[in-house]
């Protein structure tokens, strides 16, 4: 055999080594080409492994600014700017009613509900028909402002007449004054109120 023919044969049989084919028969070698194929597999799982980390990871980073329990107080305390308190009671006409309401300081003992001039509808009319009074303290050593609204329900748990009132300005320290508040357009079932409640909200 001539040298050039030798040559030859030794070339193609590294380039049939390269293509995995370990024998002179020409049949493939499965081993070498199944590790070919896990190589790429192991390599693509390790690039998706990558990107899902770094996904939590600023995930993760989001949840701790939402759930930061300091983060969370501050909002809160900044957006409290009144307190408010609320009672039911048992309703009664021209009846002095405990009530004992407390927020910050500020009292409310009792109330008292009564009907002046009937209760037709003429809301122009002010300071006439379904009334309520409530004494108001403040035993507190600094200014307050309050307001109260009073919702008023029949036996069936029926919404019949509801009214509200800010006091007027700051109540002063350890001063004493009075609610009273007029049920001036929803007010015809007045006298089918079965309970009524109170609710009263104080802020500086």
């Amino acid at each position: 055999m001539s040298k050039t023919s030798t040559a030859a044969l030794l070339m193609a049989g590294v380039s049939m080594a390269a293509l995995g084919y370990g024998c002179s028969s020409g049949s493939p070698n499965p081993t070498a080409a199944a590790n070919v194929s896990d190589t790429k597999t192991t390599e693509t799982k390790t690039t998706v492994t990558k990107t899902t980390e770094t996904k939590n990871s600023a995930a993760a980073s989001l949840d701790t600014r939402s759930t930061d329990p300091k983060r969370a107080d501050t909002g809160t305390t900044s957006r409290r700017v009144a307190e408010t308190v609320a009672k039911t009671i048992k309703w009664e006409n021209e009846k002095w009613i405990p009530l004992n309401l407390v927020s910050e300081g500020i009292e409310l003992k009792e109330v008292r509900f009564e009907v002046e001039g009937g209760v037709n509808f003429n809301p122009l009319r002010a300071g006439k028909g379904p009334q309520a009074f409530m004494p108001v303290k403040n035993t507190t050593d600094h200014k307050m402002k309050l307001a109260v609204a009073i919702a008023l329900f029949d036996g069936r748990g029926t919404l019949v007449g509801a009214s509200e009132i800010t006091y007027g300005g700051s109540i002063d320290p350890g001063e004493t004054g009075e609610f009273k508040l007029t049920f001036r357009d929803v007010k015809w079932w007045f006298f089918d109120v079965n309970t009524a409640q109170i609710a009263l909200e104080t802020y500086k």
